[in-house]
C-alpha cells in the first residue's frame, strides 16, 4: 500500500468530517431535528475517527516504506556472486538493535550451518504466528516485533535472520490464486478480494543449491488446528492459507526442498529476486485504495479471528 496514497485518503476524510460537521450545524442550527442532526454528527465523527486511525497506524512503518519508495532503495545492488545474497536492505533491516540481540541471545551463529538454518526457519515458522499484517512493506524488525505476519511478512524475517548469519538467500515470488483466502472471509468479502494475490517463497543456497521452501507460512499450533477441524480431508486441501497436497501429512518441519504448503494455488511464476524490496519495487498486491485501507484496518482483523480460533482449539504440547 503506497504510503502517499494512504496519507491522501485520511486527509479526505479529515475534510469530509470537517465539511459534514460545518453542514450539520448550519442546517439544523434552527431546526428541531435532534435525531438527524445526531445522525449526521455521528456519521461524520466516525469518518474523522477513520482519518485518524489511518494517519496514526501508518506512522508505525513510515520511516522503512519513506525510505524505499523515496530513493533509500534502488531494488539494484551492484555485486558479484553471492554478496548479493547476503545485503542488508530497508526491509531486510537485520542489523537493527532488536535482530542483532535476537541472533545473540539464540546463538544461532555458532551452529553449523544446516542447524543454524533449521533453528532459524523452526523459529519464523513458530514465533512468528499466521496472521495477516499491515501491509507487505514492513521491515523484519516490525514483524518480528508483532509476532504476526502472512507469507509475505514471514519472508522478510526469515531472509534477513538468514543473512544476519550468513545464510545466503533471496526471493521467489508468484501470483497466486486468492483461494488461499477462502474460509477467512464471508462470500460478500471474499468476491472483493483481489483474484490473484502476490506471494514470496524463499530460497535458500545450501551445500551449493538453491533450496525453496514456502512451508514456514503456517504455525504448527495453527496447522494443528486446522487439520483437526477438517478431519475427513486427507489430500487436496484449498482455503485457509493452505493449497497443497498432502493435507494431513505434509512435514512442514522440512526445510531443505521438496515441500511447499501453497504450490496448488500458484499461478504465474514471476522468478527470483535478490531481495523483498527488489520484489516490490516491480510488482505489488492488486489491493489499491479504499480496498487497501479497509483490508489494513478492518477486513484484516476479522481474518486474524477466524485464524484465533482454529488455533486455540488446538493448543500447542
Amino acid at each position: 500500500m503506497n504510503m502517499k496514497n494512504d496519507r491522501t485518503i485520511a486527509v479526505i476524510y479529515f475534510i469530509a468530517g470537517g465539511m459534514c460537521v460545518l453542514a450539520a450545524l448550519n442546517y439544523f442550527r434552527n431546526t428541531n431535528r435532534r435525531a438527524a442532526l445526531a445522525a449526521l454528527m455521528l456519521c461524520a465523527a466516525a469518518a474523522l475517527v477513520i482519518a485518524g486511525i489511518v494517519w496514526i497506524k501508518k506512522n508505525r512503518t513510515a520511516q522503512a516504506v519513506s525510505n524505499f519508495k523515496t530513493g533509500g532503495w534502488s531494488g539494484g545492488i551492484e555485486t558479484d556472486g553471492n554478496e548479493k545474497y547476503l545485503l542488508s536492505t530497508p526491509l531486510l533491516d537485520f542489523n537493527s538493535e532488536e535482530i542483532k540481540a535476537l541472533v545473540a541471545m539464540k546463538g544461532w551463529k555458532d551452529a553449523d550451518e544446516s542447524a543454524k538454518i533449521r533453528r532459524i526457519y523452526t523459529f519464523v515458522r513458530d514465533k512468528v504466528e499466521f496472521g495477516f499484517n499491515l501491509n507487505d512493506y514492513m521491515p523484519a524488525s516490525v514483524i518480528l516485533h508483532d509476532g504476526r505476519g502472512q507469507i509475505n511478512n514471514k519472508a522478510v524475517v526469515l531472509t534477513a535472520l538468514l543473512r544476519a548469519c550468513s545464510v545466503p538467500c533471496r526471493v521467489h515470488a508468484y501470483m497466486a490464486d486468492r483461494v488461499l483466502l477462502e474460509g477467512f472471509l464471508n462470500d460478500f468479502f471474499y468476491e472483493k478480494a483481489p483474484r490473484n494475490l502476490l506471494c514470496m517463497t524463499v530460497e535458500i543456497l545450501y551445500e551449493g543449491s538453491w533450496i525453496e521452501t514456502d512451508a514456514f507460512a503456517l504455525d504448527k499450533p495453527y496447522l494443528k488446528g486446522l487439520r483437526e477441524t477438517n478431519p475427513e480431508i486427507t489430500d487436496d486441501f484449498y482455503g485457509y492459507g493452505f493449497a497443497a497436497k498432502g493435507f494431513q501429512s505434509v512435514d512442514t518441519d522440512r526445510w531443505d526442498g521438496g515441500v511447499s504448503i501453497l504450490n496448488k494455488a500458484f499461478k504465474e511464476d514471476l522468478g527470483v529476486f535478490d531481495s523483498p524490496d527488489e520484489l516490490l519495487g516491480k510488482r505489488t498486491q492488486e489491493l489499491k485504495g479504499i480496498k487497501a485501507v479497509l483490508y489494513s484496518f478492518a477486513v484484516r482483523h476479522f481474518m486474524n479471528g477466524n485464524i484465533r480460533k482454529i488455533r486455540e482449539g488446538s493448543p500447542e504440547e
